[in-house]
């Protein structure tokens, strides 16, 4: 995949970071911007109604009210010798903003998404995400074949 062996956010001999491709997201944000300006403008100049200006503009908001976390760290996947930490809901603003942590002993499973989402699942069922548009993902993924070689891995892992 596409970032699998690009290097990631950080990474040294006992944990690493993985982040969201940034230039992604400032192109959705970008254009979501773009569209409430030129909603605007087309409502100022008389070639928009109400509704058309307001639904427009929710939408431009709504890109960018939900692309905006991932410009922070608040979407990095971070592990260290203890285990894993990152957000753990799909729904929400960007992955919502939840944070969980998750020792390596307390993996329960690994998985896949069906909108592509990757994620390991604890005992207790709290989950962390991530996608193939995390640069450096793969190193992750080594980072789990290390740790617990016993996890059956999704094939595109």
């Amino acid at each position: 995949m596409l970032y699998k062996r690009t290097n990631p956010k950080r990474l040294s001999e006992s944990g690493g970071v993985i982040q969201l491709a940034r230039w992604i997201s400032w192109a959705v944000v970008l254009f979501g911007g773009a569209v409430i300006v030129a909603v605007m403008y087309g409502y100022c100049s008389g070639e928009l109604t109400w509704e058309m200006t307001f639904g427009l503009g929710l939408f431009g908001a709504a890109l960018v009210g939900f692309i905006a976390p991932s410009l922070t760290s608040r979407l990095d996947v971070v592990w260290d010798a203890k285990g894993l930490a990152g957000l753990s809901r799909l729904m929400g603003p960007s992955l919502g903003l939840r944070r969980v942590a998750i020792g390596w002993g307390e993996i329960a499973q690994t998985g896949r998404t069906f909108t592509d989402y990757w994620y390991v699942e604890a005992h207790n069922a709290e989950r962390i995400y991530w996608s193939y548009l995390y640069r450096g993902y793969g190193a992750l993924t080594s980072a789990l074949k290390m740790r617990r070689p016993d996890l059956t891995l999704p094939f595109d892992f």
